[in-house]
């Protein structure tokens, strides 16, 4: 039988230390492939999502555009009705229009 040298016995060491931490990597590395997998799932919804908030911003802004207009409506039509009761008024027709 021949005697191991330190060399010998330093690199049966390291291999069979290098085999325990092999498996330790193996197990962290799974755990962060399921943890990567979380986050592209998670990526993918928070993409839909910003997709969803731009288009809820688009159909705002164009109702917001839509309230001014209808906004200028109810103005001009409370002074077509002013004018109306001036007319009537003016023809001694004494009628109150209610909107």
């Amino acid at each position: 039988m021949s005697k191991e040298t330190d060399l010998e016995r330093l690199s049966r060491l390291v291999l069979e230390e290098f085999k325990g931490l092999h498996s330790e990597f193996e197990r962290v590395h799974e755990r962060f492939d399921a943890i990567d997998a979380r986050f592209d799932a998670l990526e993918g919804r928070v993409s839909n999502i910003e997709t969803e908030l731009r288009e809820i911003r688009k159909r705002l802004e164009a109702l917001e555009e839509a309230a001014k207009s209808s906004s200028g409506f109810a103005k001009e039509i409370d002074h077509l009705l002013d004018r109306v009761a001036k007319i009537e008024k003016h023809l001694g027709l004494h009628q109150n229009i209610k909107a």
